[in-house]
């Protein structure tokens, strides 16, 4: 298990080093440990997309023309949460085209790991959000290792709560 910890995260923004710039195009993403991105997450769950409903919102920035701006909000079942929801969770990414939203298709199955902004739970490709089919056995055992206030720290494993 405690090798497990060490696992990298293969998505485009994760790794196990601290706040080391990635490029992503149109994100601008830190990178953070599997226990930071942990810590920080208020919601994280396996669950499955029930619906995905596309708004568009238009603004007025600052006297400028009015630019219209794409929403997608995720309704998933939850099927096992390790940190927040039951039941169903609405997650809430930015479209496509800006690069950085996640792209969530109809009936797939995600880990998710969504923060709080603007009165919605928000995700993007800068979490280790993922589909569930590249989610292994060892980063379960990771998310449990972390959830009950474990962390590595060198070659030694130590009790360290969320802070």
């Amino acid at each position: 298990m405690l090798l497990s910890f060490l696992l990298l995260l293969s998505g485009p923004c994760s790794a196990l080093h601290a706040q080391t710039p990635v490029t992503v195009p149109g994100c601008n993403c830190q990178t953070s440990g599997l226990g930071e991105a942990f810590c920080a997450a208020v919601q994280i769950f396996e669950g499955v997309v029930l619906a995905v409903d596309t708004s568009f919102t238009t603004r007025n920035e600052k006297g400028g023309p009015h630019r219209s701006k794409a929403r997608i909000d995720v309704l998933f079942k939850v099927v096992r949460s390790w940190k927040g929801p039951s039941g169903t969770a609405v997650v809430r990414t930015s479209n496509k085209s800006d690069g950085c939203g996640f792209h969530f298709a109809l009936g797939g199955s995600y880990l998710v790991f969504a923060n709080p902004r603007d009165n919605s739970m928000i995700t993007d490709r800068c979490t280790p959000t993922r589909q569930l089919a590249s989610v292994g056995d060892d980063l379960r055992e990771s998310l449990a290792f972390i959830r009950d206030s474990y962390d590595w720290d060198g070659k030694e494993e130590v009790l360290r709560p969320c802070r």
